[in-house]
């Protein structure tokens, strides 16, 4: 939610709550005011804590993801969900949570998901992918995991790493990842003029 959105929400909460009308009292403005900053600290650390997850798996691994966000669906509820495709679609009608769909993996979701990314919109990547099939669209699942490692998103590609870091006590606390330092590696491959 932007910034101006969160006061509005805040305002509209505190004045059909009553606590945003002026009193006679200095006692109870006071109170109210402690309220208020108590109320703001609350729903400003739940705004932080919440995690913007992508949910991907190939055709032979969507049971697995299904029967995974199903175990977590709970948990999964106060987190932003995107999926790509068909997993988005299977997601929605059998887990009762809100997902951001995006388009099929081939047909540009890894690449959706990847702008995210570089964009640092994205916290937690769970792509469920089928190590023995393979796919027409290798090289984007390989970009899309390479642009998971260099922006450091934590990435599950099995239901064992899901469930390490679904369980993790950062999942759901404020977390901010060290961002790699690129201008090193960037510099070093400069052309230099002739």
């Amino acid at each position: 939610i932007p910034l101006i959105n969160f006061y509005y929400i805040l305002n509209t909460i505190l004045t059909l709550s009553g606590l945003n009308s002026f009193q006679n009292s200095a006692t109870s403005r006071r109170s109210q005011s402690g309220l208020v900053a108590n109320t703001k600290n609350k729903l400003k650390e739940l705004m932080i804590a919440m995690k913007r997850i992508a949910l991907v798996a190939h055709d032979e691994r969507k049971q697995n993801l299904l029967e995974w966000v199903r175990f977590n669906s709970s948990k999964l509820s106060a987190h932003e969900i995107y999926a790509t495709g068909i997993s988005g679609k299977i997601i929605a009608e059998n887990c009762q949570l809100h997902v951001n769909r995006l388009k099929s993996g081939p047909m540009g979701g890894d690449q959706q998901i990847g702008a995210m990314i570089a964009s640092f919109e994205l916290d937690i990547l769970i792509f469920f992918w089928d190590p023995m099939t393979a796919h027409p669209h290798d090289v984007d699942v390989k970009a899309l995991l390479r642009m998971a490692v260099l922006y450091n998103v934590a990435i599950a590609c099995n239901r064992v790493t899901a469930d390490y870091l679904i369980s993790s006590q950062l999942f759901d606390e404020d977390f901010q990842p060290a961002k790699k330092e690129n201008r090193r590696y960037i510099r070093g491959r400069a052309i230099s003029p002739l």
